[in-house]
């Protein structure tokens, strides 16, 4: 990205994409300012950029520091725990955890969370699993079902996570902002990616997907599983970019949207404009009106040869006529979820 480009970035998402990029030395000085601002994320995202350096000791220091200057806020506290653990100084990252369970008061599901994060570190998956599976604070409910089933994924328990996915899926708390429509689409992609796996189960795994994708339109592990289960290639396919118009679904389930009409993107490898639409069909939510679909504009250039076709993007519903746009990724009204 050019820096004609981050100056118009948040400062702090910018000393996050200079991380992202590779640029620690640019992400320390600028995380350095923000720090001197007095603003909390300012030592979080220097500790991340010194410790990218080998600057491991510098880096626990900064956090320490933190700790001090925000004493009210447990975070960076357990932030020390994490690196502790990614550095492999696992009796340190244990110490730190149970020092803060005591007092860990609403943030005790996301200490133990990184306490099953330890265990995994120390390949001792049974006892993460476990300690996930006791956490009960509403809060953490999601995150800790998402890591468990990462965990199972990992270690190539692909018939635990259907398992899992049938007896408690149904108990998870009603996701109800950006963050756990993220960690509910990647949960429904790793339940269809073991149905897959294991099962050989096509038609089930693309159901899981469809719900992935109601959640979080452009989840990549949703959409690389997607083309991945039936790939196909072309001998000279084509990448479009598509702007499309459409409406939901006359349905009252819809809440306030049912029957409007809406403005999306995608992008989509394909041998025609044709194909490309044909495959939009096939990914699209159930929210949405298929027979509506109208393509406003097409740019187009040339993909590579073993590219499998298919959606590989979809961007956010634009409702017509709505200002307050407190929807869902797929349109729905967050309550409907």
């Amino acid at each position: 990205m050019s820096n004609e480009q981050l100056d118009f970035l948040d400062p702090l998402e910018e000393i996050q994409i200079l991380i992202e990029e590779g640029d620690f030395e640019a992400a320390e000085s600028k995380a350095r300012a923000i720090q001197a601002e007095k603003i909390q994320e300012g030592w979080h995202l220097l500790a991340i950029a010194l410790l990218h350096q080998d600057k491991e000791e510098e880096a626990l220091e900064v956090l320490d520091d933190g700790v001090k200057t925000f004493p009210e806020d447990m975070g960076m506290a357990i932030e020390k725990a994490h690196m502790l653990t990614q550095l492999e100084r696992y009796e340190e990252a244990e110490a730190q955890l149970e020092s803060l369970k005591p007092t860990a008061g609403d943030l005790l599901g996301l200490v133990e969370i990184t306490h099953a994060n330890l265990d995994f570190a120390r390949e001792n998956v049974d006892a993460a699993l476990e300690r996930l599976q006791s956490i009960e604070q509403e809060a953490f409910r999601i995150d800790a079902f998402e890591l468990q089933l990462e965990i199972l994924e990992a270690v190539g328990r692909a018939e635990d996570i259907i398992e899992l996915a049938d007896s408690r899926l149904d108990d998870l708390p009603v996701a109800d902002d950006e963050e756990s429509f993220e960690a509910m689409a990647n949960i429904f992609a790793k339940i269809a990616n073991a149905f897959w796996e294991e099962k050989d189960d096509l038609e089930t795994a693309k159901r899981y997907l469809k719900v992935a994708f109601h959640y979080e339109r452009n989840n990549q592990d949703a959409l690389w599983l997607w083309r991945e289960m039936d790939p196909e290639f072309g001998t000279s396919p084509k990448a479009y970019t598509i702007e499309m118009a459409g409406s939901f679904k006359l349905d009252p389930e819809l809440s306030d949207v049912a029957g409007k009409s809406y403005q999306t993107n995608y992008g989509v490898i394909a041998e025609s404009v044709e194909e490309a639409v044909d495959y939009v069909r096939a990914y699209e939510i159930d929210a949405v009106n298929i027979d509506s679909f109208q393509v406003m504009s097409v740019e187009e250039e040339d993909a590579e040869s073993d590219e499998a076709k298919g959606v590989y993007w979809a961007g956010d519903i634009v409702v017509d006529e709505e200002e307050d746009g407190d929807y869902a990724p797929n349109g729905q009204a967050k309550d409907e979820y």
